[in-house]
């Protein structure tokens, strides 16, 4: 076996090969490290690195060659010309290979390898040149020292330019990669020393107006206006809302913060400026304050803002100044929408609106309280004042307006109420001024002061509307119920459902005011619909036998909800059709003549009775009988009562109990309030009797089923004779 020590020792000195290898191996160990740093990296940093690799390769195979030369103990020495081109082959070999692999093809990989093994070819037949067998040579460790020192030096030049120049291009690239996130960052950020810019970003530069080169140099107090404060008083890492003043003349609204760095000894402080852009902000939460407080279309105050203003005006002055308020309403602004459309009518208000602003003095206020609805406040001195500004108003809205070719024209109705007589708040003198304004529009005239005389009235009217409204949506309209008795059997056969209103302030108001209200004020059929319910479900309770009859006015009858209506009750109550009456009048008639048949048919199939009510008290005909479904007639009060002294109007109604019996349809006798009455109308032949003479129409948990005796309070005479009539078993 080979003992390599022995061979080794005989020829070659030992140390000197161990530092070969040593140095062999610490230049593989670089070049490796400098060749694996350059993947993933810029084009330009793997060229440096490569260079590197180069190099340190070059120079480990030079030094560990002629090393290795010493190491044979011979008497030689080294050609310096030799060894220095020695190197350089090395190193250009071993880089064009390495440049070559670089590549990353195949075909350049072995290329690469092929240049290196001949590169290495070259470099071991020049190394067997360098050999000088001169005596003269210096001795071998004054050689190898020189060599290590030299080899020592190219190595760590190298390795000390790559690290400067990867360094340097690393902070280079840190600084470009943190200025594009800056740059590309919404907020704006600029750095000063001194107070002087030295650093800023793109969205800086965008919120002042002004390129970064002109904004680096200045003062930072050129760009923020603090808003009185010194720019050095300013809090750390507090949201500070500020402006810039931009380059344009603009002012932006921004929001700042402010931090600072601890600068070094003698060196200026450092204090970075981050700012964001919140003007759009600003004027997104103006506008919505703006449009809080004014209408969108004419830009006049709403009716909030006009009652707060005004309300403020009438608190400080109103105990020294007259106000006037003037309730305006468009003339003929429906036919304008009609005809030309919504635009049209929108150019209008719009017009008349900024003639109105414009013809107003400081001071007056107008507003544009909805539709086409103004008012206008102002104080005054005199009624002449005040009928100056009307008409000059009125001029305003009076103005033709030219919209898409066409001329419009609408004119205006005003209504004036002035606050020492009128009222004493501003809804007050609304209230005031908006009666007014329908009178002059009624009248046709262009304004109208507020009349007590003539306006209260109305205002009361509309108070008791608004009452009656409550009353129904609260559920507080009462239901009385009066007997119906059928003077066959004396005995009780239903009740009649009577609507009842008390008021809390008044007292009870008669059906017969508040009814014809909830009529004209579209309130009857929540009326109508409360009073069915309430009537079916206490009837439900009653005896199988007894029915309940209800009322139903023209207005309910003339709309299309009432069947479903009536549907819906009898659904909910559980109460028969069957015990439902409903007890329409003849002015169901008068109008509709053909649509109230049909619903009355429509009715009729849910098995329900309709009953003709007031008959005889309107326009009654033989015609109407004839066409339309009913089921049962109902006498007008008025036949009863005045039957003994009107002999003409005896033969009629014993005509219609006639003609009723030959149509089979049995006659209800309604107001009966006397014994003569009641021993007539059994006389005359009706089949049912109702009135004051059973009691008067009583709540459901009073009226039972009530006696058919004449009440208490009744003449003890009629009391007989009633008894007499009827035949009663428990009559006295």
């Amino acid at each position: 076996m080979l003992n390599l020590s022995e061979w080794t020792g005989d020829h070659y000195d030992t140390a000197l090969v161990a530092l070969a290898g040593l140095i062999c191996l610490a230049g593989a160990v670089l070049t490796a490290r400098a060749l694996h740093r350059s993947t993933g990296h810029s084009r330009l940093q793997r060229g440096l690195l490569i260079l590197a690799g180069g190099l340190m390769s070059g120079a480990t195979v030079w030094c560990a060659h002629v090393i290795a030369v010493l190491a044979t103990g011979t008497d030689a020495s080294i050609d310096g010309l030799l060894s220095v081109l020695f190197l350089v082959l090395a190193a250009v070999g071993t880089l064009l290979a390495f440049l070559v692999a670089d590549l990353k093809s195949p075909l350049a990989l072995v290329l690469g390898g092929v240049i290196f093994g001949l590169s290495s070819a070259a470099m071991h037949a020049l190394g067997l040149c360098l050999v000088d067998l001169d005596p003269s040579r210096p001795e071998p460790i004054d050689l190898l020292a020189g060599l290590g020192v030299t080899t020592l030096a190219i190595v760590t030049l190298a390795a000390g330019i790559v690290s400067h120049t990867l360094k340097g291009r690393a902070k280079t690239e840190a600084a470009a990669h943190l200025r594009h996130m800056a740059d590309n960052g919404v907020d704006g950020v600029a750095v000063t020393r001194g107070g002087v810019i030295v650093e800023t970003n793109e969205a800086f530069s965008r919120i002042c107006g002004v390129d970064r080169a002109g904004i680096v140099g200045r003062q930072i107090g050129e760009f923020l206006a603090p808003d009185g404060l010194g720019l050095g008083a300013l809090p750390e890492s507090e949201i500070i809302a500020m402006r810039v003043n931009a380059a344009d003349g603009r002012t932006r609204s921004i929001e700042l913060t402010v931090r600072s760095e601890t600068p070094d000894a003698g060196d200026a402080p450092t204090i970075v400026y981050s700012v964001r852009d919140i003007t759009h902000r600003i004027g997104q939460e103006e506008r919505i304050a703006y449009l809080a407080q004014h209408d969108d279309l004419t830009g006049l105050r709403n009716r909030a803002a006009f009652l707060e203003r005004a309300t403020t005006l009438l608190h400080l002055q109103g105990g020294e100044t007259q106000f006037a308020v003037l309730c305006l309403d468009l003339d003929f602004f429906k036919e304008i929408n009609d005809s030309y459309g919504h635009a049209a009518g929108d150019e209008v208000l719009r017009a008349t609106a900024a003639r109105l602003s414009a013809s107003l003095r400081d001071g007056q206020i107008a507003a544009r309280l909805g539709g086409d609805e103004f008012a206008v406040m102002a104080s005054v001195t005199s009624q002449a004042e005040v009928v100056a500004l009307a008409e000059t108003v009125h001029e305003a809205f009076s103005t033709e307006v030219e919209f898409e070719g066409a001329t419009l024209r609408c004119g205006c109705s005003i209504g004036i109420a002035l606050s020492r007589t009128d009222g004493d708040t501003v809804q007050a003198l609304l209230n005031s001024a908006d009666l007014a304004m329908y009178r002059a529009k009624r009248a046709r005239m262009k304004y109208c002061f507020f009349d007590h005389a003539i306006d209260g009235n109305v205002h009361k009217q509309r108070k008791l509307v608004d009452d009656l409204r409550e009353a129904i949506e609260q559920k507080r309209i009462e239901v009385h119920y009066q007997v119906q008795v059928r003077l066959s059997d004396n005995s009780v056969c239903g009740y009649e459902a009577l609507a009842r209103w008390h008021h809390p302030e008044i007292g009870p108001i008669a059906p017969k005011i508040f009814i014809p209200l909830a009529e004209e004020h579209g309130l009857i059929d929540a009326l109508g619909a409360l009073v069915l319910e309430r009537a079916c479900r206490d009837a439900a309770g009653w005896p199988s036998e007894v029915t309940v009859a209800v009322n139903v006015s023209p207005v309910q009858l003339g709309g299309s909800d009432l069947v479903a209506t009536v549907k819906r009750v009898l659904a909910e109550t559980g109460l028969p059709a069957t015990r439902l009456e409903l007890e329409v009048g003849e002015g169901c008639f008068e109008r509709d003549n053909e649509g109230a048949a049909e619903r009355l048919t429509a009715l009729g199939h849910l098995g329900l009775t309709i009953t003709i009510d007031d008959f005889g008290a309107g326009y009654s005909s033989l015609s109407m009988l004839q066409s339309l479904p009913f089921d049962k007639i109902k006498l007008d009060k008025s036949f009863a009562q005045s039957l003994a002294e009107d002999r003409k109007r005896r033969q009629i109604m014993r005509a219609v109990v006639k003609l009723a019996e030959m149509m089979r349809v049995p006659v209800v006798a309604e107001g009966v309030e006397t014994v003569e009455q009641l021993t007539a109308m059994r006389a005359e032949g009706c089949d049912f009797v109702q009135g004051y003479i059973f009691g008067p129409a009583l709540p459901a948990s009073q009226a039972g089923l009530a006696s058919v005796e004449p009440q208490p309070g009744a003449d003890p005479a009629d009391r007989a004779r009633a008894a007499s009539a009827f035949a009663l078993p428990n009559a006295e």
